[in-house]
């Protein structure tokens, strides 16, 4: 796992001292970390290209702290080294392109002059095996963890200027149009590709691609996010966790589209068993397992086990901001399109539930509460989990319902909260939102900013106050965006009592279709278009 390439061990130069004393003072200001300029302080060398699960996440850590790097007009970065190497603060090589630059005399006698003159070389390598694969780990942990060091190591020792304003001039400076076609191909790839998965993920898909769909502006996606569902419904799996349902409204909505019962009366079935079977915490669903199989026999090690580590199958006591989220639009949804309203109670309970024990005295979430007590910190991701579930569940629900203006008040509760919690200098919200020494993240970041933006559209809370709110968090939002995902994703969580546990996660380079849903509203409240009301 290395990351700092020393002068002297790998290029065999004199002492550090030494090649200080042959800098000339002006680069030497700015190897220190003088006033920035307008030009790049760092040249990534990937000869593995940008897309490699290391070169992700390196660009991630780098995004997160504003550095200013070279970019190749593809949008990913250089393969080579520069022509030129003055003016650079450092390079960071892959792996491959660090030896092949070494193997070959005349690259290794430039980098050896340009070193003499004060430049820094670092190299970045993958920490796993070449298959990716530790069995019951999140390999990605490991990555963003290195990857995390190495610039950290960077900023320290070239001096690099962190939020650097011309990184974010040129950042900014990408259109809109371009990040959301590339966007909106990956989601027509994703939707193609989703074959036998069926979990949350399906929800983030579909909510993305029936945003677009609603748009009017994009006739292509209707009949891709109709054969994604349709191909997914023979793979609808058993309902262990509230994952497993999220992606029932994607049933519903097909049926709107056609008439067709496909997959309906399937997921009816497994949401009567979870309501039957489910453990219950004041008469609210919990998240996981079974009260009749405490042991969890009738589950399968998935790639959820891995990740999110519970290390638990029964969540018997416990309620989570997540569970929301991942139930509402599954139980609305399904409740609207089959007319029986025990499903939609099931929400509205564990809505309810969370307004009551979940809100913090300053307006924002606790991730869990264990027994109606609030437990665990305000994770940025919880937040954002808690305002989807509660929006999903008003897009299924008329106005005239009793149960509405509350679940709309909550949305504005909450919404004032977050308000005093947004990062001045970024416009983002922190993984643990209420405290300053939390990474800023971009998952949460994105759905607090879509919910709000909806929010000001449908009249639910006051657009002056809010409206500068959404367009500063989607500017920051825009400066995390590479490639068709996002920088800054907070690794999945379980659940912690302290806020260490959750600003300890890792975060890097992660495809987020939720962008898609935040850059629709934000496109139709700058052009000034209504939403739905109530």
């Amino acid at each position: 796992m290395s990351c700092l390439v020393s002068r002297r061990e790998l290029f065999g130069l004199a002492a550090a001292a030494r090649a200080e004393s042959l800098l000339p003072k002006s680069l030497a200001v700015t190897a220190r970390g003088g006033p920035a300029g307008t030009n790049p302080e760092l040249a990534i060398v990937a000869q593995l290209g940008p897309d490699t699960r290391v070169m992700r996440s390196q660009v991630s850590q780098l995004l997160e702290h504003g550095i200013y790097f070279s970019i190749a007009p593809d949008g990913g970065v250089g393969t080579a080294i520069p022509e030129q190497l003055d003016g650079y603060k450092a390079l960071l090589f892959d792996a491959a392109a660090y030896h092949a630059a070494l193997d070959a005399p005349g690259s290794r006698g430039r980098l050896e002059a340009w070193m003499r003159r004060g430049g820094l070389i670092f190299r970045i390598d993958d920490p796993l095996e070449a298959n990716g694969v530790r069995p019951g780990v999140n390999p990605n942990l490991f990555v963003d963890a290195v990857t995390s060091d190495c610039t950290h190591h960077m900023i320290v020792l070239a001096g690099l200027t962190v939020f650097h304003p011309e990184m974010k001039r040129r950042l900014l400076d990408r259109p809109d149009a371009r990040m959301m076609d590339e966007l909106k191909a990956d989601l027509l790839d994703s939707l193609r590709a989703m074959g036998p998965h069926w979990g949350e993920y399906n929800l983030h898909y579909w909510k993305a691609a029936k945003a677009l769909v609603d748009t009017g502006k994009h006739p292509e996606v209707r009949p891709a996010l109709m054969a994604s569902i349709e191909q997914s419904i023979p793979h609808i799996a058993p309902p262990n966790d509230f994952d497993r349902t999220a992606g029932f409204f994607g049933l519903a909505w097909l049926h709107d589209q056609t008439a067709q019962r496909r997959g309906l009366d399937q997921a009816r079935a497994k949401l009567d068993e979870v309501i039957r079977r489910r453990p219950r915490m004041a008469g609210v669903l919990t998240g996981t397992g079974f009260l009749d199989d405490p042991l969890g026999s009738e589950f399968t090690i998935d790639d959820q086990a891995s990740i999110y580590m519970d290390n638990t199958i029964v969540e018997s006591h416990a309620i989570n901001t997540d569970s929301l989220h991942m139930y509402s639009s599954a139980l609305a949804s399904i409740s609207r399109v089959t007319g029986d309203r025990k499903y939609l109670a099931e929400a509205l309970k564990l809505a309810a539930y969370i307004a009551t024990y979940h809100v913090r005295p300053n307006g924002t979430l606790a991730h869990v509460t264990r027994s109606g007590e609030q437990v665990a910190a305000a994770w940025g991701r919880g937040q954002s989990h808690a305002l989807y579930g509660a929006l999903y569940l008003l897009e299924e629900m008329t106005p005239a319902h009793p149960q509405f203006r509350k679940i709309v008040a909550f949305i504005r509760r909450v919404g004032e909260g977050l308000r005093k919690y947004q990062d001045d200098r970024t416009g983002l919200w922190r993984n643990v939102v209420d405290n300053a020494r939390a990474r800023r993240e971009s998952s949460c970041s994105i759905g607090i900013t879509y919910v709000l933006a909806r929010a000001i559209l449908a009249g639910w809370v006051d657009r002056a106050s809010f409206e500068p709110v959404v367009l500063k968090a989607w500017r920051g939002l825009k400066q995390l965006y590479w490639r068709r995902g996002m920088a800054a994703n907070c690794r999945g969580s379980a659940y912690g009592y302290a806020d260490s546990y959750y600003m300890e996660r890792g975060q890097g380079w992660a495809k987020m279709p939720h962008m898609i849903l935040a850059a629709t509203e934000i496109e139709r409240l700058v052009s000034g278009k209504s939403g739905v009301s109530g």
